[in-house]
Parts: C-alpha cells; sequence; structure tokens
C-alpha cells in the first residue's frame, strides 16, 4: 500500500511540474486568414476558432489592380461586410497590390493611391492597430512598393504595418531589399513549381523549406508565420497549367466514366467533359494537392530557429467551411507544440 501511496505522489507530482512547465512556455497567438467576401460564422466555425482560443482574423478588404480601360489603379473585389454581430475581436485588413499595378509608378501616383487606399480601409474599420499589404514585389517593384509603404504609415502614423515576406524574400534580404515595415509576416506556402506536372506538392514541400530556413538565416524585420491549411486541383493540357480548381476533393473525380486515376492524387481526363463549369479535354491531366499534418510539422520544426513564440503569430490560410471540417483544433495545436517545442 505504502509503494501504490508514494507512486501516486510521484505521478501527481510529475503532473503538476509538466503543468506549471507548459504554463510558463510561450506560444504564439493563433489565427486565421479569410479570403472571402464577406464575415459570416457560423456556430462550427466559430466553436473552432473559440478552441483554439483565435481572436485574431487577418482579413483581406480588397486588392489593388490595374483597370484594363483607364490603367489606373482600382480597388478589386471589395469586402462586402460582416454579419451582424459577429465581428472578430481582432481583426487586421489586409490589402492585396498586384506587381503591375506599381510599375512605371511616380511618386505623385504613389502618395494618391496611399491616400485612396487609407480611405477606403478607414470605412471599414476607422482605426487599425494593424494593416498588412500583400505584395510579392520584385527588383522592377520594388521601389515603388517601398515607397508605397512609407506614404501609407503618412496616412496611418497610429497603426502598425505588416507586410508579407515569401521565401526567397526572406533569405536573400541583401538581394530582395527589407520592407520599411513594423513586421513582416513570412509565407510558408506556395513553394513548388505549380506549372510543372512533375512537382509533388507545390503547396508546401520541406524538403525545399529546407532550403530557405535555417540556423543561419536571419531576417530585420520581427516575424509571424503563415502555414497552408488549403488544397486545389491543378489542370494540365498539353503540358501546361491552365486551371486551378480551389477545395477540389478526389471525390469530384470519383466518376471513373470521365476520369482515370493514374497515380495517387493524378488523374487523366477520359473524354470531353465539364468540371466545376471548366470545359476540359479528354487527356487533360489533374494534379490534387493538399496539406498533410506530417509536412506541417517538419516545416514547423524548420521554423523553430527564427519563430519567437513568445511575441509571434501563427496565422493559417485560410478559413472556410473545409477547413473547419478537414482539420481538428487538437492537430493544428499539435503544430503549434512542434514549432515551440
Amino acid at each position: 500500500m505504502r509503494i501504490i501511496t508514494a507512486m501516486s505522489t510521484l505521478v501527481f507530482v510529475l503532473l503538476l511540474l509538466r503543468c506549471s512547465n507548459d504554463a510558463g512556455r510561450c506560444r504564439p497567438q493563433i489565427a486565421f486568414y479569410h479570403w472571402k467576401s464577406s464575415w459570416e460564422p457560423g456556430p462550427g466555425t466559430q466553436a473552432f476558432l473559440d478552441s483554439l482560443g483565435t481572436t485574431k482574423i487577418y482579413l483581406r478588404l480588397f486588392d489593388v489592380d490595374l483597370d484594363e480601360n483607364s490603367g489606373r489603379p482600382v480597388p478589386v473585389g471589395l469586402f462586402e461586410g460582416f454579419a451582424i454581430d459577429s465581428v472578430p475581436e481582432n481583426v487586421i485588413p489586409v490589402v492585396f497590390i498586384t506587381n503591375r499595378t506599381l510599375r512605371n509608378f511616380t511618386e505623385g501616383k504613389n502618395e494618391k493611391l496611399a491616400e485612396r487606399m487609407t480611405g477606403l480601409i478607414r470605412s471599414y474599420l476607422p482605426s487599425p492597430a494593424e494593416l498588412q499589404l500583400d505584395c510579392d514585389w520584385t527588383e522592377s517593384t520594388r521601389a515603388a512598393f517601398f515607397r508605397l509603404i512609407e506614404n501609407v504609415k503618412k496616412q496611418l502614423p497610429e497603426t502598425a504595418i505588416s507586410v508579407t515576406i515569401r521565401l526567397h524574400q526572406f533569405k536573400y534580404p541583401g538581394r530582395t531589399g527589407v520592407p520599411p515595415a513594423d513586421r513582416g509576416m513570412l509565407m510558408v506556402y506556395n513553394m513548388g513549381e505549380v506549372e510543372n506536372w512533375e512537382t509533388n506538392n507545390s503547396i508546401i514541400d520541406p524538403s525545399i523549406a529546407a532550403q530557405y530556413l535555417g540556423d543561419d538565416v536571419a531576417y530585420p524585420l520581427p516575424l509571424d508565420i503563415a502555414l497552408p491549411l488549403f488544397q486545389w486541383g491543378c489542370v494540365y493540357r498539353d503540358g501546361r497549367l491552365v486551371q486551378l480548381f480551389h477545395n477540389l476533393t478526389k471525390t469530384a473525380l470519383s466518376d471513373t466514366t470521365r476520369f482515370d486515376p493514374i497515380a495517387e492524387g493524378r488523374f487523366l481526363t477520359k473524354k470531353n467533359t465539364y468540371l466545376n463549369g471548366f470545359f476540359l479535354n479528354k487527356g487533360d491531366r489533374i494534379r490534387l494537392e493538399e496539406v498533410e499534418m506530417g509536412a506541417l510539422k517538419e516545416v514547423a520544426e524548420r521554423l523553430r530557429p527564427i519563430t519567437d513564440c513568445c511575441g509571434a503569430t501563427l496565422a493559417y490560410y485560410h478559413l472556410d467551411s473545409m477547413i473547419v471540417e478537414k482539420y481538428k483544433p487538437e492537430e493544428l495545436l499539435e503544430v503549434v507544440d512542434v514549432l515551440c517545442n
């Protein structure tokens, strides 16, 4: 009896120590990107967010692109609004800016665009704590984008400005430049060659991530991390990528009179047909890509050396009903444990 009591006491003490260690360990804030035109979370989605302690949403408000007729930058795909009483506690507005918008951009046009952008942002959120500018800038658009950041900061002096950082920009800051922002969001996805049929998974590939992430890589800005949860189908015709179907599943390709499974996640179109309103030719090939938990954890392990678990945000891209049904909250928390082990 004394042995049993002693063992029970030991187990109790060990559990207390583990709980104490967990309580003192930092973890990043879990957030999600929302890339749809309205915010109307159902009960299941809200319960999903609550179980992860998520109160922070990166919300795409609009894109900025060139109008084909006038050649002027215009807002595209504007966010329609929030459902009544469903506004997230912490909304980070996101604006995506195309590269062609920034080419041959004079300083006057740059300042005017900053004024128009911030005016539109304020019509949704009068005083956002943070604004994120999303642009995969190139050598030819870098100067214009960096000036735009500075001009936006002048318009929103009380707002922190974050920018998205691609893997190549992270690894080669001396070559690609460091934007004059307050924070960066490292986008750890879309790392493979989606145009190439031979690519295994262009969304996430731990072996490719390893080429960009390492102990010897440091970035001049504080970094948050974005990891993928989406899936799509890539359609190839005569060796060229011709279509991407977001959220395409195996079930949609289960009709064996139209689609022939030729390898894991790969299909051959057997006859002319339609798929989600898109016309497929006989002979078109389709590759399904999704994000497996094993790959997420491998990449999270690679991110440890560059992640400040006490001050960073881990944002999953993106939030929709399929993601809520496919991934369990405890699985996503396991990724956090790997990141901040």
